[in-house]
């Protein structure tokens, strides 16, 4: 799966920049069967991973049901022995939602509620004084399974189906406003921002093998330009650089 992550974050750096060599190394493994898509992101030096779903009894193949957690971990990458540690929880168990880094902690959108239903609510989850801290978002305006999200700056972007949102983090007061919606709804989309030639900035949104691209910065830009990828990337995880 990590040499997946790599090709991924490399297309879009090729794109823009020419050659980029990443160095990936192994992580510590999370305690007990470990968890699928949960929030996951980065605050105060620590990285944050929270709620996600698994199938403690049996695969789903095999009629397992799923199971959705509420735990809070924490790992210091610079300790000399890292490890994991369970730090808090979430007020109710969520997964299989989105989340991305900005300056203030890391912004988790939409997935599905307690009840397995999905969701539009998002938090800010941070790490302060040795403790998480969970503050609430603005709802999105429509509830998002599996959505795509990505941030620059403080600005975090949310892509579910054909429709795009935005949220400003520092000022959240005018709550997620809708850009202009993509050509087509893309099934399991990622999403990234990544500095592209002319000193702007673009919102990439994609699929297995196609993807859209926005410009966000200095301003924003009217229209999705359509983006070919060079190979078949199902299930990559996007790593924007440079």
């Amino acid at each position: 799966m990590r040499s997946v992550w790599a090709v991924a974050a490399a297309l879009f750096a090729a794109t823009a920049w020419g050659r980029v060599e990443l160095r990936w190394t192994e992580a510590p493994a999370l305690p007990g069967i470990g968890v699928l898509l949960p929030f996951a992101g980065v605050s105060n030096g620590r990285v944050l991973l929270a709620g996600g779903s698994n199938f403690p009894d049996r695969p789903p193949a095999e009629g397992g049901k799923r199971h959705l957690c509420d735990e809070i971990y924490a790992l210091d990458p610079s300790a000399a022995d890292p490890a994991w540690t369970l730090v808090g929880r979430l007020a109710s168990p969520a997964g299989q939602g989105g989340s991305a880094t900005v300056p203030a902690g890391v912004v988790c959108v939409g997935g599905l509620d307690a009840g397995g239903q999905p969701t539009g609510k998002s938090f800010l989850l941070s790490w302060q004084d040795g403790r998480t801290v969970i503050r609430p978002l603005p709802d999105l305006p429509a509830a998002a399974k599996e959505p795509a999200v990505a941030a620059h700056g403080s600005v975090a972007y949310v892509a579910s189906g054909d429709r795009v949102w935005r949220l400003d983090t520092a000022d959240g007061s005018s709550g997620w406003q809708e850009l202009d919606r993509l050509p087509e709804a893309i099934a399991g989309a990622k999403a990234a921002v990544q500095n592209v030639p002319f000193q702007r900035t673009a919102l990439f949104v994609f699929g297995d093998r196609v993807g859209y691209a926005l410009t966000v910065a200095p301003a924003a830009e009217r229209g999705w330009r359509r983006v070919e990828l060079p190979l078949k990337v199902p299930a990559a995880a996007p790593l924007a650089v440079g």
